[in-house]
């Protein structure tokens, strides 16, 4: 008998009668679906592609699973975690029969969005007025404030009630927060008269401040 096999395929010449049971022939898939990632948590989405390495000769399915759920059956698919997610591609080259698999992995790190509050602040008319930029949670951020200060406190004098707003970004995970605003509020700026009074030597006399301005919270 002169034949030849490879993988289900065989050729024979002869004039003698063979039985030949075909056996699948399988090179599971290499699969890489790349390093880990990392985004922030303002409902990013990323792009996973799951590459095969060696030649199979497929079909090939695809199988993504977020630990919990299939959540695809095509090679590249986009999700949008919430939360650090770890997800799983299973390749089956079809050609090998249902056990000729092969799998990667990859974690998308979510980092949380910074959170800053500005404090409010009231002034007087003339004064200066500090605001500053107050994060949420420690850490390196860099400021932006919206008339261009990059600083975590700024100081204005404004003449009438102005709107200022800054975000941050932590320098660790580039992630931006939303912007906070606040509205210095200028008071009147305070004054106070005496009206002057004439007595006669050995009387007494009442006087009277009369304040104006101001917020109206006075203290003597």
């Amino acid at each position: 008998i002169d034949g030849a096999v490879y993988g289900k395929s065989v050729s024979i010449s002869s004039s003698v009668t063979t039985n030949f049971f075909p056996y699948e022939f399988c090179i599971p898939p290499l699969v890489n679906v790349g390093e880990d990632l990392t985004v922030c948590a303002d409902n990013t989405s990323v792009t996973l592609n799951a590459s095969i390495l060696n030649t199979g000769p497929g079909p090939f399915t695809y199988e993504w699973s977020d630990g919990s759920t299939i959540i695809s059956n095509v090679q590249a698919v986009t999700v949008q975690p919430t939360a650090t997610t770890t997800y799983t591609v299973t390749v089956t080259d079809l050609s090998g029969g249902s056990q000729c698999v092969g799998s990667d992995a990859i974690t998308v790190i979510v980092n949380p969005i910074p959170v800053v509050t500005i404090p409010d602040v009231s002034i007087c008319e003339g004064e200066a007025a500090s605001l500053t930029a107050v994060p949420a949670t420690e850490g390196n951020y860099t400021y932006l404030w919206s008339n261009g200060a990059t600083t975590p406190t700024i100081e204005v004098s404004p003449e009438t009630g102005l709107t200022y707003s800054v975000t941050i970004a932590n320098s660790e995970t580039n992630c931006e927060s939303v912007a906070a605003t606040t509205t210095i509020i200028v008071n009147p700026a305070l004054a106070v008269t005496v009206e002057d009074q004439s007595i006669c030597e050995g009387e007494t006399v009442t006087l009277s401040a009369t304040p104006a301005g101001g917020n109206g919270n006075y203290s003597y």
